[in-house]
């Protein structure tokens, strides 16, 4: 099965380039969607993990996601922020699960960690893993 990183995105470059690296070993594809708000140096960062590099007009929080989805050619799709940094658990598991012909949908736990252990909360999942 090939793997589709799809990652809509105004983060800073470097932040983005350091979490999507650990997943080029893993993806047949990263597309990166920057917004019309980011600048020059921003998107050079980008590229250097993005396989296609696409740009969108802000029209507000995730209006793009769709869109986006649609450029994606792999059998699998995983989304991420440009802020998401993959576990190590998340890259170990990921090729075995990708593999398995039962699987249509995995959900991965996400943790906030933005403003201190008293704001952290962590997103529901439909299948567990520690990621």
């Amino acid at each position: 099965p090939t793997l589709s990183v799809v990652c809509p995105t105004r983060h800073p470059g470097p932040l983005v380039a350091r979490c999507l690296e650990p997943l080029r070993v893993l993806a047949d594809e990263i597309i990166i969607g920057a917004d019309d708000r980011v600048g020059a140096d921003d998107l050079a960062w980008y590229a250097t993990v993005a396989t296609e590099l696409v740009r969108f007009e802000y029209e507000g929080e995730n209006r793009h996601w769709p869109w986006l989805a649609t450029r994606a050619h792999g059998d699998w799709l995983l989304l991420v922020d440009g802020d998401e940094t993959p576990s190590q658990a998340l890259l170990d598991v990921l090729p075995v699960q990708l593999a398995r012909r039962e699987v249509r949908e995995l959900s991965v736990p996400v943790h906030w960690l933005f403003g201190g252990p008293d704001r952290g909360r962590e997103s529901q999942a439909s299948q567990r893993y520690d990621a």
